[in-house]
């Protein structure tokens, strides 16, 4: 999603030569077939709202730039277009866009502008016109309502007039949710929309792009038998304190991260809870587009619906996505039943099992279920791939999800500086933790890694831009050993 609390613009060359957290790493879309089978893939775009560029362009380098953006961050563009063309000449243009400006008798624009309902951001720009803003963009501001939307302007100048430009926006945009600050790029000419390559404009933008949040956010999601969504890569959060949690939890969502997991026994739903109501509050998410799991422990039969009411309290959220039974215990049917009642009461939309590992701990718990379980989540890496498991719960839509993807705390070097997965990792350009991601997310369980590092955070989640093939999957699954590094969770 793109962030509504934008605070730096883009300025770009015009067409006109005119006045003017530390730690360590660790840890398509979905849905479940007739026959109660999930079929995963795993998506090439962004999940979330298309954006929209709208650009004015006098000489084509505005249209060059805005098209460019578009491309980078998966948007829909429009270029406005005035019934009456302006003089070749840049200084008749100037003279009669002042006239036009003096007047208030703005050009008339081509009648196709686009619907803004199906945009939540749109960028908006165009060259700098004696110190203002073109007065074809002016004409289009004046004539559109962007009421509840993210206006982004960038303006397409050498440095000149930018304070104008955007006063010009504060003024004629109405009821905008963001008008952020300014920045000029430099552009290598000016006025000649062929002095600059696509490497180049692409190279300037980086970092804007990247400062902005603005480039497009992948996120895999799979339909869980309960019929809501849930992303296939999320953060793990075991091991971090309150305060931790909530850093990690910010940074992954403003990183593309749609799911967090957490637990009562990790002692940090309070930081977590946290850093979900910060990232709504900035405009970085909306509470229905966060994924949040927590767990409980068989010992709370004896009150399991005062047990999920704390976990509501510590998170302050209006509800729990995903609330999964923490491992198995000898009061299991009291404490999910306690699961199923949240459901009906509409303060769980989702409950599963966690650390059940063969068929039949979990034919024990669907013997009682008035509820499938959703999710079934377990030790999972390349050591220990546990697909006969997979295979079974898929009859009943169950998904998998696993926590240790890298092996765990004391195990990643295992895994990371394994052969196959580091000449994997330099065949793709890629590190071995993303390999290792990817491979989760392609055999279908979904992965929720854990770091305390903003850049390993970043890092695990730049892995939807590549795929790997039939040869590559089976050669990880070649690695398996049917080894756990947990052995409390065992049965």
């Amino acid at each position: 999603m793109i962030r509504k609390t934008l605070t730096c613009m883009l300025a770009c060359v015009m067409g006109l030569t005119m006045a003017g957290c530390s730690g360590g790493s660790e840890g398509g879309s979905s849905s479940t077939a007739a026959d109660g089978t999930i079929n995963a893939t795993l998506p090439d775009a962004s999940a979330t709202a298309t954006p929209l560029v709208v650009y004015y362009s006098y000489s084509g380098n505005t249209r060059r730039i805005a098209q460019r953006l578009a491309t980078i961050i998966d948007a829909d563009s429009y270029e406005i277009r005035t019934v009456d063309s302006y003089p070749e000449n840049p200084h008749d243009t100037a003279e009669v866009s002042q006239q036009e400006r003096n007047s208030g008798d703005l050009p008339e624009l081509v009648d196709d502008l686009p619907d803004l309902e199906a945009y939540d951001t749109i960028y908006i720009g165009g060259p700098i016109w004696n110190g203002y803003m073109a007065t074809p963009l002016e004409r289009y501001l004046e004539s559109t309502d962007f009421s509840g939307k993210t206006v982004v302007p960038f303006s397409t100048s050498m440095g000149s007039g930018q304070s104008g430009y955007l006063d010009d926006f504060n003024e004629r945009v109405r009821d905008p949710e963001t008008i952020g600050s300014y920045t000029d790029i430099e552009f290598p000419d000016n006025g000649d929309p062929d002095a600059f390559t696509d490497e180049q404009i692409d190279e300037l933008l980086s970092d804007w792009l990247d400062d902005n949040d603005a480039r497009p956010h992948v996120v895999a999601d799979v339909t869980l038998n309960s019929g809501y969504t849930m992303p296939m890569l999320g953060l793990g959060t075991w091991t971090l304190s309150d305060d931790e949690a909530e850093n990690c939890v910010y940074h992954a969502l403003e990183d593309g991260y749609r799911l967090v997991d957490t637990a009562q026994y990790y002692g940090n739903e309070v930081g977590v809870g946290r850093g979900v109501r910060k990232a709504i509050a900035d405009g970085i998410v909306t509470r229905d587009e966060v994924f949040v799991t927590t767990k409980i422990m068989p010992g709370t039969y004896a009150d399991p619906d005062g047990a999920i009411q704390e976990s509501l309290d510590r998170l302050n959220l209006e509800y729990i996505d995903l609330l999964l039974l923490h491992q198995p215990g000898s009061h299991d049917e009291e404490v999910y039943r306690g699961m199923e009642r949240a459901v009906d009461e509409g303060v769980v939309r989702s409950i599963g099992i966690s650390n059940y590992y063969t068929q039949e701990a979990v034919d024990e718990v669907l013997s009682f279920a008035r509820i499938t379980p959703a999710v079934i989540q377990n030790e999972h890496h390349i050591y220990n791939q546990d697909d006969t498991l997979q295979r079974y719960v898929s009859q009943y839509g169950i998904a998998m999800e696993g926590w240790y993807p890298f092996g765990g705390r004391g195990h990643t070097s295992e895994s990371f500086n394994n052969e196959t997965i580091m000449a994997l990792a330099d065949e793709y350009g890629k590190t071995s933790a993303q390999i290792i991601l990817r491979w989760q997310l392609q055999t279908g369980f979904i992965a929720i890694p854990g770091s305390s590092n903003p850049d390993h955070i970043a890092e695990n989640h730049d892995i939807f831009d590549f795929e790997l093939t039939d040869e590559d999957m089976r050669s990880i699954g070649a690695i398996d050993e049917g080894l756990r590094y947990e052995e409390a969770w065992h049965d």
